[in-house]
């Protein structure tokens, strides 16, 4: 890998555009990162488009736009491209949801993403013809996911769309468990193999990143995206050529110490 100092010099470039991943580098649960105000006041000096790219399938796209706006941070809901996205960006998954009964592993915000996919959002895991994995939750997490597990291990056909596969955050105490390891736990559990794995680093996340710039006349191969999971760079620069960047200190690298990519640049922090 390419250690740099800053992403000033991946930035100096003709149709420049800059992705982001969300927690362990623009913020985590104290807050956004001191550096990370310059980055998004650079790319707003210099006209430069700028997009969050996250598995949070926590909140909807409103909200997260909300919560940014709350850390000074501005940024529209149309610059977030949430992993939830495909729920209604992808035909393939789409398909799966429209008109169907599902129920949102997750949050009341988690729901916007499969009612934006027509779906009808249910209550009961036992009422739903597709489970929607979004988000883990907290003290109530031991609750929902045997409540889940028993129904999808008694209909084992039950369509399952995982839209956060992220295993791990890093947060004051180490790395945090949330939904992507909870899902990939109950998938080997029930020994699933036909679930849909929305997010980074899966391929259908790329096409979602893909058919997002394309719509907004963007071209992907000019994205500097830039992630703590090196997995998640490596798969966004393998499927749109584009430019990758390890952040490297503010959030889960450090699970990853072997992890090398030639192409790809190395930066402690987000800033410019």
């Amino acid at each position: 890998m390419v250690n740099i100092s800053s992403l000033r010099p991946l930035l100096d470039r003709e149709d420049v555009i800059l992705g982001l991943d969300a927690y362990g580098v623009i913020y985590n649960d104290d807050g956004p990162f001191d550096a990370i105000k310059g980055v998004f006041h650079y790319c707003d000096q210099h006209q430069i488009p700028l997009y969050m790219i996250t598995n949070n399938a926590t909140q909807s796209i409103t909200d997260i736009s909300n919560k940014m706006h709350a850390f000074g941070l501005p940024i529209a809901p149309e610059q977030v491209i949430s992993s939830g996205c495909g729920c209604y960006m992808i035909d393939d998954i789409q398909s799966i949801l429209f008109e169907q009964r599902v129920f949102v592993y997750g949050f009341e915000s988690s729901q916007f993403y499969a009612l934006q996919a027509q779906a009808e959002v249910v209550s009961d895991p036992e009422e739903a013809d597709v489970m929607v994995l979004a988000a883990s939750l907290g003290t109530m997490n031991h609750h929902w996911y045997k409540r889940v597990h028993d129904v999808l291990r008694d209909r084992p056909t039950l369509p399952v769309i995982c839209i956060n596969p992220d295993h791990y955050i890093k947060n004051q105490s180490g790395f945090k468990p949330v939904m992507g390891f909870y899902a990939h736990q109950m998938a080997q559990q029930l020994n699933a193999d036909h679930w849909v794995w929305m997010g980074k680093p899966y391929p259908l996340f790329s096409a979602l990143v893909r058919h997002v710039l394309h719509g907004q006349g963007l071209d992907p191969s000019n994205l500097v995206f830039c992630d703590d999971n090196p997995m998640n760079v490596q798969q966004l620069m393998d499927d749109l050529t584009c430019t990758g960047v390890l952040i490297s200190d503010t959030g889960i690298a450090q699970k990853f110490p072997d992890f090398h990519h030639p192409g790809m640049f190395q930066l402690s922090n987000c800033r410019v």
